[in-house]
C-alpha cells in the first residue's frame, strides 16, 4: 500500500500535484513542465553568455592597462 496518493493535473505548461501524507492531510506541489524547463534552460544560458562577455570586457581592460 502507497503512503500517498498522487493527483496530477496540467495546469499552464506545468504539473501540479495533490500529495496526501500519512496524516491523511492533503497539500499541492507545483512541479514545472517541460516548457517551464526549456524557458528556465534559455534564461540560464544567457546568463552564462553575457557573464563570459564580462569576463571578456574585464581581460581586454587588463590588457590595455598593462600597455
Amino acid at each position: 500500500m502507497r503512503a500517498r496518493e498522487i493527483d496530477r493535473e496540467k495546469e499552464r505548461g506545468g504539473e501540479r500535484e495533490r500529495v496526501r501524507d500519512r496524516d491523511g492531510r492533503e497539500c499541492e506541489k507545483a512541479r514545472d513542465g517541460e516548457k517551464a524547463r526549456e524557458r528556465k534552460s534559455v534564461e540560464r544560458k544567457r546568463e552564462q553568455e553575457s557573464e563570459i562577455e564580462r569576463d571578456r570586457e574585464r581581460a581586454r581592460g587588463r590588457e590595455r592597462e598593462k600597455e
